[in-house]
């Protein structure tokens, strides 16, 4: 496998989440976290005023499965947005 997205609001807990990473970790695996402006959680959208890079960025980190550190090495991080 060349790299795993991980969507950690479908998989079902932090415990879930967690072997996903171990494993990902264990064989090396990139794992990719994604925002997408469109659906960015409803504290940040009200702290923002809508969907912003700031905001997204926030909610990038806040999904960071290990936000201590640099833990998974092979960690990606995509935002996406549209200004229609």
């Amino acid at each position: 496998m060349d790299g795993l997205r991980l969507n950690p609001g479908n998989i079902g807990g932090k415990a879930f989440v967690q072997e996903v990473v171990n494993v990902a970790k264990e064989k090396r695996i990139p794992i990719r976290i994604g925002v997408n402006g469109g659906s960015l959680e409803k504290d940040l959208l009200a702290k923002y005023n809508g969907p912003t890079a700031a905001g997204m960025v926030e909610s990038a980190l806040r999904h960071n499965p290990h936000p201590r550190g640099p833990e998974l090495p092979e960690m990606k991080i995509s935002l996406k947005a549209s200004d229609r």
